[in-house]
């Protein structure tokens, strides 16, 4: 492990243990990362989140606290993955072909009805998003935390049996009694946006250090707990 890696690792820890507010520990990831990175947290990034959200809009923070999938690119029968809802980043780490990505994939095509990876891949990576062991029932279920709720808030995208196309599933939100007609009432449409929701350990690398962070035993992924319409550091 390089000295750099090292330090990295050493920063992200301390932060996950200080109870320091997201806007601090994305000015310390700023710093950490250069001037520039430092002058785009401290001015426009930050600044394009400020705009009106929707009157009903979800406020405060929001953490995620488990993610469900099935029939969805390599999980068959329905599987579920658990996080523990609170801020800093957690890392998941397996195999290759456990299902890391998968899960990743879900989640974000969850919030976002889309995915970056599959922007970056071909037509046919595209079209692979069904199990092909179990391709039915198919869908994906996100269940976060609102700071000041009791109460989740359950976002699920499910496909028919007949669906071809991945940006085919129907939205359903739910949080208590309440019912969401979609992603742009809950306030979380920018800042889903301006901040994916999820990390690579190359983004993750390139985020803090301008470079790419090896992992060369296990595969790793990223997870922002926080998903907060906020500025947050992920």
């Amino acid at each position: 492990m390089s000295t750099e890696h090292a330090l990295v690792q050493h920063l992200l820890i301390q932060l996950s243990k200080h109870p320091v507010t997201d806007r601090t520990r994305q000015v310390i990831l700023g710093a950490y990362a250069g001037e520039e990175q430092l002058q785009d947290d401290l001015g426009e990034a930050t600044a394009q989140l400020t705009g009106q959200a929707a009157p009903d809009a979800e406020r405060g923070h929001i953490f995620l606290e488990r993610i469900g999938v099935a029939g969805f690119r390599g999980i068959g029968p329905a599987a579920t993955l658990h996080l523990q809802p609170k801020p800093g980043l957690t890392p998941v780490i397996g195999r290759n072909g456990s299902g890391k990505s998968s899960f990743a994939e879900a989640m974000e095509l969850c919030l976002t009805g889309d995915s970056r990876r599959w922007a970056e891949n071909n037509r046919i990576f595209r079209e692979g998003w069904r199990n092909l062991h179990q391709p039915a029932p198919a869908g994906v279920v996100a269940v976060t935390r609102v700071d000041g709720s009791a109460d989740p808030i359950r976002l699920r995208r499910r496909w028919h049996d007949d669906d071809t196309e991945a940006g085919q599933a129907t939205l359903d939100i739910q949080h208590g009694d309440h019912t969401y007609a979609g992603i742009d009432e809950l306030g979380w449409r920018q800042p889903l946006e301006t901040y994916r929701p999820l990390l690579t350990a190359n983004d993750l690398g390139q985020l803090v250090s301008s470079r790419s962070v090896t992992c060369s035993t296990r595969s790793l992924r990223c997870w922002p707990s926080n998903l907060s319409p906020t500025p947050t550091t992920r």
